[in-house]
């Protein structure tokens, strides 16, 4: 059996449809707040509030026996400026809630918790690309909640993947995503203004959901991985990807200097956070890892 926490997410919509594609196992999508009702009658969409210790339990009941589960962990609070301006709210999410969940589903099988490249910090002259046993030095209270998060999920012997800005069509029925708006407004020809900087290893979901699902097959898989693509894009080089792909008016997408858009956040962003995928092209036995829009 497969539990997804934060199923109604984009990734974690992904990660479902990867599961119904690729195994042939009862899946448990959880989800709070708007459910969603994609994919295949093997998905049992059950109401979930992290953050309440009877709504784990619930959970509990509901799967008999945790020790025959994989999970796939993605419930967080990952808008940085809301991080930032409410610290308390969120750190009840990203870490006591987590603990919460933990302490009862410590004998599962696996479990995947979804981390990011902000635990690293800024990028150097000496590090062009974050390896795993580089040094963490997170910039925002969000990347230093993430960091704390993944050492307590690796203290109960589970595994973190730290991920990169992603992108893809969104499968929800509630939620458009960065690439479904710059398809929209581009068909309409409306201009989409996209930095050019803050670079990232970013990947499309659909790839994270793929090697997710992968890595749950595995045994023996490093505590921490990079999940991430070979290439250092900018959102702008995103936008370009997307636009060629869908033969959209390439005027539309408009640079803007780093600068300008770093005055639109309250909390710091790091202008690079490559990281090096090395480690987990030799887990999985493959040469390279591209985005696929």
């Amino acid at each position: 059996m497969y539990i997804v926490i934060g199923a109604n997410g984009f990734l974690g919509s992904y990660v479902v449809k990867s599961l119904v594609r690729n195994t042939d196992e009862e899946i448990i999508a959880t989800y709070h707040g708007n459910k969603e009702s994609l994919y295949s009658p093997r998905v049992n969409w059950v109401k979930l509030d992290v953050t309440d210790t009877e709504s784990i339990k619930s959970l509990e009941r509901l799967v008999e026996n945790t020790a025959e589960c994989k999970v796939f962990y993605f419930a967080a609070c990952h808008n940085l400026d809301l991080v930032k301006c409410e610290p308390n709210f969120a750190k009840n999410i990203n870490i006591t809630a987590l603990k919460n969940f933990l302490d009862v589903f410590s004998e599962a099988q696996c479990l995947y918790f979804s981390s990011t490249d902000c635990v690293y910090g800024e990028n150097t002259k000496e590090i062009q690309s974050f390896k795993e046993t580089d040094p963490t030095c997170p910039i925002s209270e969000y990347g230093r909640q993430k960091l704390e998060a993944e050492g307590i999920v690796k203290s109960y012997g589970f595994n973190v993947v730290r991920l990169p800005f992603m992108t893809g069509a969104s499968l929800l029925e509630h939620k458009k995503h960065f690439h479904d708006n710059i398809v929209e407004k581009t068909r309409e020809d409306q201009d989409f203004t996209l930095a050019d900087g803050l670079w990232r290893s970013a990947l499309d979901y659909e790839s994270v959901a793929d090697i997710l699902v992968k890595l749950s097959f595995m045994k023996n898989v490093p505590q921490t991985l990079n999940l991430c693509g070979d290439e250092s894009l900018s959102k702008y080089d995103v936008g370009v990807i997307i636009a060629d792909k869908h033969n959209l008016p390439m005027e539309h997408i408009i640079k803007t200097p780093e600068a300008e858009i770093m005055k639109l956040f309250y909390e710091k962003r790091t202008s690079s956070t490559a990281m090096d995928n090395s480690l987990l092209k030799s887990v999985l036995g493959v040469d390279e890892i591209k985005i696929k829009i």
